[in-house]
């Protein structure tokens, strides 16, 4: 209970602060739930995920947090994409794997938001 309510406040806190709309959430809770589990507990001087995966330490600080405007260029597309990505502009939305991120950007109406998972 205490951590889905730490969980909703913090998305709700990202919404607000960024003006998204209320189902970009989904795209926002994996980065909102590894920021939680990289948190050092005051209790066990550790983070969760130091806790669960026996690390001495935490993963280093992130120089990029999630809610960060990021400008997004991509100079060599996929063959598959029509037209390249350059200085696009979004909110870091989270870390998907080792390769991948999602960036939250505006819509081609410019009336919503739309992930894009690009290489870090």
């Amino acid at each position: 209970e205490r951590m889905n309510s730490t969980v909703k406040r913090l998305l709700w806190k990202l919404l607000t602060d960024l003006n998204l709309l209320k189902y970009c959430t989904k795209w926002l809770l994996s980065g909102v739930i590894d920021s939680l589990n990289e948190c050092v507990s005051s209790a066990m001087g550790k983070s969760p995920n130091a806790s669960v995966f026996r690390v001495k330490a935490a993963r280093p600080i992130s120089p990029i947090s999630i809610g960060d405007l990021v400008l997004v260029t991509d100079p060599r597309p996929i063959p598959s994409s029509a037209v390249p990505v350059r200085g696009k502009e979004g909110f870091f939305a989270g870390v998907e794997s080792d390769s991948v991120v999602c960036v939250l950007v505006k819509t081609d109406s410019g009336k919503g938001w739309k992930p894009l998972h690009v290489h870090p």
